[in-house]
């Protein structure tokens, strides 16, 4: 009897050892790590994306200095997908597959990645579903502060709304910081507006505003940095830029005396562009003698130099144009769409960005 019962509590010692074990296991869901010190994650693909696909989230318009991986990617088979990373602070990544490489670069959405992420469900845009605790903070906190509604997984409705409301957005993206010091939600959009859109005053705010723990991470500090050497600043004179004249001789900007000056970024091909010339030229003609400049600095690449020069003709555009050879000068100002076009005051500095023309217009009533 005594041998019967010490066979039964140290068997259910050991049982209880093992449902202890077993508790840890499920409780890190469906990752695991292996020897590298990788985490392995587990994910789903909708129906119509066939196996030997492969899925790749990617640093997608970011520069990839921001990342510690700028890719991971995994085989698709049975809808299924595994990753592997090791990354030791959370990234934000976009997301593609390679059969569709050739038709979407990027499909919508944000997918934040860290060292707790265990699973991942890619099922539509309003609802995908990430596993892990900046992921959870973007759905569940982060949107529902910037929408002002419960409805936390609505993602479609929140990138229409930082799309159309950039102002607004960066208001509460500027609150949301003050009141969460240590969100890498919080930086890396930081991060979006300042690859986007460049230098603003409110971007140095947000960017003081992050806890002392986050400035001394990698992140912070390489936003910090880009940050600074954007040359073209909110309130500050515009640069002496090293750019290249009509005849191709390297010149230095020297800003015209005028009450006000137009810098427009532009090149031959692109069709918006085109199409603001028509205003630009009426502009100028009603206003040029009462004070108005207008600056046109085309990035056009190498092989594009002759169209350049004969799309200013064509559209007899009669004020200064610069070349700025394959966009490198607007690169380092984080200049990636066009038209842009800043407005300048008679001291040189940068009042405003990409005005609307009626509003310009407005303005130039007032010479």
């Amino acid at each position: 009897m005594p041998k019967h019962i010490g066979y039964n509590s140290s068997y259910m010692i050991k049982y209880l050892i093992y449902l202890y074990v077993l508790s840890i296991v499920l409780a890190c869901g469906d990752s695991q790590t292996n020897d590298n010190g990788n985490i392995k994650i587990n994910g789903i693909v909708p129906q119509n994306i066939l196996d030997n696909d492969s899925i790749i989230f990617s640093n997608g318009f970011i520069g990839i200095k921001y990342f510690e991986k700028p890719v991971l990617n995994g085989n698709i088979n049975e809808n299924k997908f595994i990753l592997k990373t090791n990354l030791s602070y959370p990234h934000l990544f976009s997301l593609s597959f390679n059969s569709e490489k050739d038709s979407i670069l990027f499909r919508g959405g944000n997918y934040f990645i860290d060292s707790s992420t265990n699973y991942i469900k890619i099922d539509s845009l309003k609802c995908n579903i990430i596993k892990g605790n900046t992921y959870e903070e973007y759905i569940n906190k982060f949107i529902p502060f910037v929408l002002k509604e419960k409805d936390k997984c609505n993602e479609t409705e929140f990138l229409y709304y930082t799309f159309f409301n950039k102002k607004d957005f960066e208001d509460k993206l500027y609150i949301y910081t003050k009141n969460n010091p240590n969100s890498y939600v919080a930086l890396w959009f930081l991060v979006k507006r300042v690859n986007e859109e460049g230098h603003l005053v409110l971007y140095e705010d947000i960017l003081k505003s992050f806890s002392k723990e986050l400035k001394h991470e990698k992140l912070w500090n390489t936003l910090n940095e880009d940050l600074k050497n954007v040359r073209i600043r909110e309130n500050q004179k515009f640069p002496n830029l090293i750019l290249k004249n009509r005849e191709l001789n390297t010149v230095k900007l020297e800003l015209p005396k005028a009450k006000y000056i137009l810098i427009d970024y532009w090149f031959n091909r692109c069709i918006p562009c085109l199409n603001t010339f028509p205003k630009l030229k009426k502009l100028y003609a009603d206003y040029h003698s009462k004070g108005f400049e207008i600056i046109s600095i085309s990035v056009d690449k190498t092989n594009e130099i002759s169209n350049w020069n004969k799309r200013i003709k064509e559209y007899e555009l009669s004020w200064s144009h610069y070349l700025d050879e394959n966009g490198i000068e607007a690169n380092t100002d984080k200049i990636f769409s066009y038209p842009t076009t800043f407005l300048l005051n008679e001291k040189g500095e940068v009042i405003d960005k990409n005005i609307d023309l009626n509003k310009l217009e407005e303005l130039l009533k007032t010479l």
